[in-house]
């Protein structure tokens, strides 16, 4: 199927990565809280829970508890509106996560990398690299 707004469609799909990404946050907020509930409980380790059973806890806070969900969310919102704003869901926003990691590579101060010889007989007989 053709686009026929391609300008619209980009819009769209930042949008949904956005919500996309306001669903994992929240999520994840909702794991970490049940995992902490499980810890101050004591009664089992949480090495000893598995991760399906903490994911479904989590999930069922979240359906369940309107107030809860309502506060995950906002405050998920939040962090999404960070990012947009640094960013983060742009045209261009993997070309300047790429930029940014290796600007971290070339920090000053750091060694070039060595060629290394693919094993010592190599390097012992002279071969050329």
């Amino acid at each position: 199927m053709v686009e026929a707004n391609p300008s619209l469609a980009r819009s769209q799909r930042q949008a949904q990565r956005q919500a996309q990404a306001v669903r994992v946050l929240c999520e994840g907020r909702a794991r970490e809280e049940i995992k902490d509930q499980i810890r101050r409980q004591g009664k089992v380790k949480l090495s000893r829970v598995p991760a399906r059973v903490i994911t479904a806890l989590a999930r069922a806070r979240l359906f369940e508890d309107a107030e809860y969900r309502a506060r995950l969310i906002a405050e998920a919102k939040a962090v999404v509106e960070q990012w947009r704003a640094e960013g983060f869901f742009g045209k261009r926003a993997a070309q300047r996560t790429l930029e940014r990691n290796l600007q971290h590579l070339r920090k000053p101060g750091s060694a070039e990398p060595q060629a290394l010889p693919l094993c010592e007989t190599h390097d012992r007989n002279g071969a050329v690299r």
